[in-house]
């Protein structure tokens, strides 16, 4: 029987590695432009993750090319991408991990502020009815 090994790397993890390691092959290519070192993404997949699902390496491949995070490498090697002045400023300042757990952390604050807002709703409407009741009061006490 066959063992079936699952991945407990997130897909935000896996994408930030690959630009990470791209980011680093064009550092090391800006300093020595004869540098023709091929990583591809599906090498990168296999040796961080232990990814060797052509479908997976896909589908990672498309989500980055269509974000503008990576390109075909100037080469003309298939499958060798680098990666792009975005992709770069995405990976220092964001990230896609950053970016789920910043997404993850508003959604957290929406709901708290919902719930405070309900109970300052409620609040108002005590208040209301204290400040109607008082007024009542004192103006019975006027009458009688």
């Amino acid at each position: 029987m066959e063992k079936i090994e699952l991945s407990h790397y997130t897909l935000e993890q896996k994408l930030d590695r690959i630009l990470q390691l791209l980011k680093v092959r064009a550092f090391t290519k800006s300093i020595e432009p004869k540098f023709q070192n091929p990583i591809t993404i599906s090498l990168i997949l296999n040796s961080n993750f232990g990814v060797t699902d052509d479908d997976e390496v896909e589908y990672i491949t498309k989500i980055l090319l269509d974000d503008g995070h990576i390109e075909p490498d100037k080469s003309g090697i298939t499958g060798l991408y680098s990666i792009t002045r975005e992709g770069q400023k995405f990976a220092d300042e964001v990230g896609y991990e950053k970016g789920r757990i910043d997404i993850d952390n508003k959604r957290e604050i929406d709901r708290l502020t919902i719930k405070s807002l309900r109970r300052s709703k409620t609040s108002l409407w005590i208040s209301i009815l204290a400040l109607i009741i008082s007024a009542l009061a004192l103006l019975f006490d006027k009458i009688f």
